[in-house]
């Protein structure tokens, strides 16, 4: 386990926001722009941003510009990753 790895993605969605970004882009396979990843979270959209570059940083989330907008995707193998680092950390724990 790259524990260097697992600490950097934790800390990507260690902010409420940046994990109701995540579970956002989730439910929306195709994507969606930050415009209306703000409004469905209720933020402004310049507040935002930071959050987005946080995620995008650590392949969480990637982005496409299309025409004026970015569109901004869940990277689900990554995420998927994520979720089997901690599963393992979780399972060798439970074990020792």
């Amino acid at each position: 386990m790259d524990e260097n790895y697992l600490v950097e993605q934790l800390m990507a969605l260690g902010h409420v926001t940046r994990l109701r970004v995540v579970r956002e882009l989730l439910a929306a396979p195709g994507g969606l722009p930050a415009g209306r990843i703000a409004n469905s979270l209720s933020v402004r959209q310049n507040s935002l941003s930071p959050h987005l570059a946080n995620l995008a940083r650590s392949n969480l989330i990637s982005g496409t510009r299309e025409g004026r907008e970015v569109i901004y995707v869940a990277r689900e193998e990554n995420l998927g990753r994520l979720a089997r680092q901690m599963h393992s950390l979780l399972a060798s724990a439970s074990k020792g």
